[in-house]
């Protein structure tokens, strides 16, 4: 169980174990439904204070090869869902390999796009490193991913790295409001 590399349950744990807690595990039987489809890269966007955090700590402990959170779901929505898709509630209960990234971890005032983007490769690729040691890592693979999870995006002919997704830019460019930002993000700016 690493910081970026299957988090494990318990952020979810504490969760559910709090005294206000709003189930809303039946959101992985959607999740089950595209598993090995094309659609089955998603990106989890909500405007501020509408449960990001949680849903990323629920899809952790849910998927996550390390999580070992059978007891923890099977008492929640999701063990009664029958939606499409693989029709047991758990077929896929702790058989991946989760990445979880916060993105405002890494991108801070006195930090550049570029170092950002070192930190997230160096310190993810650490952990793949460390988990499987006998594949070649590229730190490039990284980058491809979070530009396939529509995270980032890549103009060519500016080169320039730019958030294509209009939520994530929005709470992005929240997030990072104040003059001290001003000259690192000026092509966030609204057009």
């Amino acid at each position: 169980m690493g910081v970026y590399l299957n988090p494990g349950k318990a952020a979810f744990e504490e969760a559910v174990n709090s005294e206000i807690y709003i189930d809303k595990t039946q959101l992985i039987g959607y999740l089950n439904s595209v598993v090995k489809t094309k659609q089955k890269y998603l990106c989890v966007s909500r405007p501020r204070r509408f449960g990001k955090t949680i849903t990323a700590d629920m899809i952790c402990a849910y998927y996550g090869r390390d999580a070992d959170s059978r007891k923890m779901f099977e008492t929640r929505k999701i063990a009664s869902y029958a939606g499409t898709g693989p029709s047991k509630w758990d077929a896929y209960l702790g058989q991946f390999d989760v990445v979880r990234l916060v993105m405002t971890d890494f991108f801070k005032p006195d930090i550049t796009i570029a170092d950002a983007l070192s930190k997230i490769k160096k310190r993810v690729l650490d952990e793949l490193e460390e988990c499987y040691p006998n594949v070649g890592y590229d730190a490039d693979d990284v980058l491809s991913l979070l530009i396939h999870l529509g995270y980032l995006g890549f103009d060519d002919g500016r080169s320039e790295v730019f958030i294509p997704n209009r939520e994530i830019l929005d709470e992005f460019r929240t997030s990072t409001k104040g003059g001290e930002w001003k000259d690192t993000f000026y092509s966030q700016q609204p057009s």
